[in-house]
């Protein structure tokens, strides 16, 4: 016996349209087969008549050289609207716990499920985040540059390694604007990555002081950002003592720089006050 379909899973709300008359002279058989035209509500005694008589119940009908048309059983059946679902039991989830779907907030977005973070909801740097970070390294600078430590830069503040040859190849004049979005969102995704395996469990902070430091992740790296006091006193939830250490990452070349100065006081005031 047919077994329904669960009322939770993926149809959920999807109802079967009634059966209407079937017609279909043309479908493929072996030859002998007279054109079905019959009630859906004398189905069943059609087949054991067929069946009483030796002949198959249906013609046969091949699958692979025929589609349902839409006026027929499918007629008025539309998808039930596609929700969060969590199939515990599922192969492609079987090391998830369980857990709901969180919904965006307005500054962020979240993923849940993420494998390498268990049993908690991955939080990305948020729309205003990413323009904090932009205009913080300068906007897009389509050509070579040298930054306040001198490493060869472009884009967002993307740092060219001997990897990044091709860029000079693909764009003599300078990048474009997808260009350089594509680097920004494999550095911003690093200094993501920089602050999970830096600070650990990053539930309980707010959007903005996650956009902090991933703006300071961002700038000064990732091995600085894990050997930084600031760090660890964030992953030991002292948050008024992680906002003083801003300040002592304003050295370039061993003398301070206004920049960086200027950097860090706006990177602790979002971390402190939301202010981007």
């Amino acid at each position: 016996m047919p077994q329904p379909i669960p009322s939770d899973r993926l149809w959920a709300g999807v109802q079967p349209a009634p059966l209407q008359k079937l017609n279909y002279p043309d479908a493929p058989g072996n030859g002998n087969d007279e054109a079905l035209s019959i009630q859906s509500d004398d189905l069943l005694n059609h087949i054991l008549a067929r069946q009483g008589a030796g002949l198959r119940p249906l013609p046969d009908y091949s699958t692979a050289a025929q589609t349902l048309p839409i006026d027929r059983l499918l007629a008025g059946v539309q998808p039930a609207p596609l929700a969060p679902l969590n199939y515990s039991n599922a192969d492609s989830t079987a090391d998830y716990a369980a857990t709901t779907e969180r919904a965006p907030t307005p500054l962020g977005q979240y993923a849940s499920n993420d494998r390498s973070i268990p049993e908690q909801v991955r939080m990305v740097t948020s729309p205003s985040g990413r323009d904090f970070i932009q205009n913080r390294e300068g906007g897009l600078v389509p050509q070579t540059y040298s930054d306040i430590a001198k490493h060869p830069t472009i884009g967002f503040g993307h740092k060219l390694t001997p990897g990044d040859t091709w860029l000079y190849q693909q764009f003599p004049n300078g990048i474009d604007k997808l260009m350089g979005d594509t680097l920004f969102n494999q550095d911003l995704q690093n200094a993501e990555d920089a602050v999970y395996h830096a600070v650990g469990n990053v539930d309980g902070l707010s959007q903005n002081q996650f956009d902090s430091l991933v703006s300071f992740a961002f700038n000064v790296g990732r091995g600085n950002l894990a050997n930084s006091t600031l760090a660890q006193k964030v992953k030991n939830r002292d948050l008024a003592g992680a906002a003083n250490e801003f300040s002592k990452w304003v050295y370039s070349g061993g003398a301070k720089s206004q920049g960086l100065i200027n950097r860090r006081a706006r990177e602790e005031t979002l971390f402190r006050h939301g202010i981007y």
